[in-house]
């Protein structure tokens, strides 16, 4: 595969921090690959001074295959025999392997077991369901009007309750002072509700906007097509106001449109049914909210969300008791371990000091805490490369 002018110009540069943007299928990470294997192979970096992180072991094992082949195409040579030697355990991994990896050398300098073990997906999850019903109880107990608010506002569906807290979970652990921002919330709880209206009212405002341009392509003269039009039209044109809630449950009580099944004039017709389909998107997107005058009360008052917050810190609480209990951590505490261990300048000049050079593949999946693990190690700069359309990992609050 010959390279680009772009490609190249990207290769050929002398930068230790850079940004390589580029949508899905630009060989992205082939020029990333090309990088590296340069500056081994013309350049003699030994591979034991690079850090090159992605977000999937098949990502990682391919890229060590990669590596390997293009090692192996080239006029043999002890150097090139000893990178080959040591790819088997150099850093080219997932940020939680190397987050894993940081913990276990430094594990004398944490409150955990040397011999704690990482719990997979599918431990994590029976751990937390574990930890969620203990704390259902716990909460019914001590905060039974709490609960009351919560198990109203979520008709009663014990599993939406725990997706809820699932995804505050993932919010949390991604970001870098988590009891901070638990305590904010809880203090900002009315505040934060107005801004949430305020920006969800923005976001229906937008998608009326983009509904009426599609509606602008239309130019039929058809009867029947100008009846579906005129439905869709009146739809675009709603008198909103500048109150989300207000908006949102008169958007609620609409019918779905429905439009003429007749094959009249297929351009047309798909620009109606475009149309169409945004309208649907836009009254569930209303409909999925409790706009119950009780539920709105609870949430302009800031009960409902401190309820949530204080069943999350609670199970969390629970979680916490439960790996504990069996010695063992998930990969979001490898992260968080892993910060807490770069606030020792020994450690965090030692890894300094261990790489010349620091890659990161699919740089749009990192969230706040990988990237404020990553940037104090990155001393001497970081080469990235990502899509921002491409986030796979948004369930972990990745922010391209």
């Amino acid at each position: 595969m010959g390279l680009t002018s772009e490609q190249q110009k990207i290769i050929e540069n002398n930068k230790k921090n850079l940004i390589v943007s580029a949508s899905a299928g630009s060989g992205k990470t082939f020029v990333l690959i090309k990088y590296i294997s340069n500056l081994i192979i013309k350049k003699k970096v030994p591979l034991k001074r690079f850090l090159v992180l992605t977000f999937t072991k098949a990502a990682a094992r391919e890229m060590k295959e990669r590596l390997l082949k293009t090692f192996l195409e080239e006029k043999t040579s002890t150097f090139l025999n000893e990178q080959i030697d040591e790819m088997p355990s150099c850093d080219i991994s997932t940020i939680d392997s190397f987050c894993e990896k940081v913990l276990k050398q430094n594990i004398s300098k944490t409150d955990l077991d040397e011999n704690f073990s990482i719990l997979d997906e599918k431990q994590s999850g029976i751990l937390k369901r574990k930890a969620f019903e203990r704390t259902i109880e716990d909460f019914t107990e001590n905060n039974s009007e709490g609960f009351a608010e919560i198990f109203f506002a979520f008709k009663k569906n014990k599993d939406l309750i725990f997706e809820c807290v699932n995804d505050l979970a993932n919010f949390f652990d991604s970001q870098e002072d988590e009891e901070y921002l638990i305590d904010y919330y809880l203090n900002n709880s009315e505040k934060i509700f107005k801004e949430a209206c305020t920006n969800l009212n923005e976001k229906l405002k937008n998608e009326f906007l983009k509904t009426s341009l599609l509606l602008n392509n239309f130019s039929s003269v058809d009867a029947v097509l100008l009846e579906d039009y005129k439905k869709l039209n009146d739809f675009v044109y709603l008198s909103l106001s500048d109150d989300f809630i207000a908006n949102a449950f008169l958007i609620s009580q609409l019918d779905k449109p429905k439009l003429s099944q007749k094959k009249i004039d297929f351009e047309n017709q798909q620009i109606l049914k475009n149309a169409a389909t945004k309208e649907k998107e836009i009254i569930d997107f209303c409909k999925q909210f409790d706009l119950s005058s009780y539920s709105i009360q609870k949430q302009k008052t800031a009960g409902l969300p401190n309820a949530i917050l204080k069943l999350y810190r609670l199970y969390r609480e629970n979680y916490i008791k439960a790996k504990t209990n069996f010695d063992c951590i998930d990969f979001a505490d490898c992260e968080k371990y892993t910060k807490i261990l770069l606030g020792n300048h020994e450690i965090l000049k030692d890894l300094q000091a261990n790489y010349d050079y620091i890659f990161i593949d699919e740089y749009q999946d990192t969230n706040k805490l990988q990237e404020s693990i990553i940037k104090p190690i990155a001393e001497k700069g970081m080469f990235m490369v990502g899509d921002i359309k491409q986030s796979i990992y948004g369930f972990r609050q990745a922010r391209p």
